[in-house]
């Protein structure tokens, strides 16, 4: 019913879309049709707050579909069922961002609380929590093998290296000259 606000392909022509009105709808792009619902729209009650459960950000790997909520989840459906799977908790700010690491279960989430979440899919596990950003992380992703890279509203770009417990700083700002 409102506006979607993010798309991600996932394996077998498929993909998800999610919206402000915190529905997850798995789509067949060969038929352009919808598959199933993977999170319920929000009906009114008078028990919860509309904007918590907005969908923000998306992300597939494999048969897992990751959900990224304005409450600080991040809820993990097997796209196969269409089930939940586990939810987990720990962002105190929304989560804007989601990135798998390529051809692995290993999920990262970045969120408006400056901070990245790393998740080991396989086991289904909270990893660590990377620190840095000075303001809300905007967009991030995980195809270089050391970890994910990362931009936020602090106008860094940051490279970050999960087994040395680091990350390389870029920062913007400076004008581009003219082409």
């Amino acid at each position: 019913d409102l506006t979607p606000t993010c798309v991600a392909l996932a394996h077998d022509n498929k993909a998800i879309s999610g919206s402000k009105d915190h529905s997850v709808i798995l789509w067949d792009l060969n038929t352009e049709k919808r598959v199933s619902l993977l999170c319920d729209p929000w009906k009114r009650n008078k028990d919860t707050d509309r904007s918590k459960g907005q969908v923000l950000s998306v992300a597939c790997a494999q048969q897992y579909a990751a959900v990224g909520k304005r409450d600080g989840t991040v809820s993990i459906f097997d796209m196969r069922s269409s089930e939940l799977v586990k939810t987990f908790r720990g962002h105190k700010g929304p989560v804007t961002c989601l990135s798998f690491r390529t051809r692995t279960l290993q999920l990262f989430s970045g969120s408006e609380d400056r901070c990245i979440r790393h998740y080991n899919l396989e086991e289904m596990l909270f990893l660590e929590t990377l620190y840095g950003h000075q303001f809300g992380v905007s967009g991030l992703d995980c195809h270089r093998r050391e970890g994910p890279v990362s931009v936020g509203r602090d106008r860094t770009a940051r490279a970050w290296k999960i087994a040395g417990d680091s990350h390389l700083i870029f920062r913007g700002g400076a004008k581009v000259p003219p082409a």
